[in-house]
């Protein structure tokens, strides 16, 4: 918590407040037009954010290894398990400016040096690092790609780089992928 007006919790107290909370509580809104095309705010409840996490860390057999490079804009529900699954993995979420991840080799740099193991990203996002030197060469990667329908050319690109390809497209109301 942070106190920006500077004595606005003076006698708050430091006792912890009674929060009872359930999996039916909302975790969070996120505001999305998605594929209606109707904007709105999805509200994701606990119970639905829980399961995203844990099946996407089973699923993909995912360590404390699996640093995940995050580089999505809070705004964009695809960036949820980016700043989820490493808190229940016990990994790392390494976070790279929109400059950085652009730039070939101070990105390169930054997936070697963090050992990122784990990157999603969107098709548009993909065809940009078409145009890099695979990220492979830093060891074992997991890649997926979502937060918009992909192509043929950036599956095949991204299956013959890194092997498996994993499709995390899906509405917000289904909890960012589906």
């Amino acid at each position: 918590l942070f106190d920006l007006d500077g004595g606005a919790l003076d006698g708050a107290g430091s006792e912890r407040p009674e929060v009872q909370v359930s999996g039916s509580n909302r975790a969070y809104v996120i505001y999305t037009s998605g594929s209606t095309g109707k904007p709105k705010g999805v509200e994701i409840c606990h119970r639905s954010l829980a399961n995203l996490v844990r099946y996407t860390a089973d699923r993909l057999q995912l360590s404390s290894e699996h640093h995940w490079l995050f580089h999505t804009k809070t705004a964009f529900d695809m960036s949820v398990p980016e700043y989820t699954v490493p808190f229940y993995t016990g990994s790392t979420c390494c976070i790279i400016s929109k400059t950085d991840l652009m730039e070939e080799e101070t990105c390169r740099a930054f997936v070697e040096e963090h050992g990122i193991r784990f990157v999603q990203a969107t098709p548009s996002l993909w065809k940009i690092f078409q145009g890099f030197e695979s990220f492979a060469s830093s060891g074992e990667m997991i890649v997926g790609t979502g937060g918009e329908p992909s192509t043929p050319a950036v599956v095949e690109y991204l299956h013959e780089q890194y092997g498996e390809v994993w499709n995390f497209y899906g509405p917000t109301e289904a909890t960012v992928w589906s």
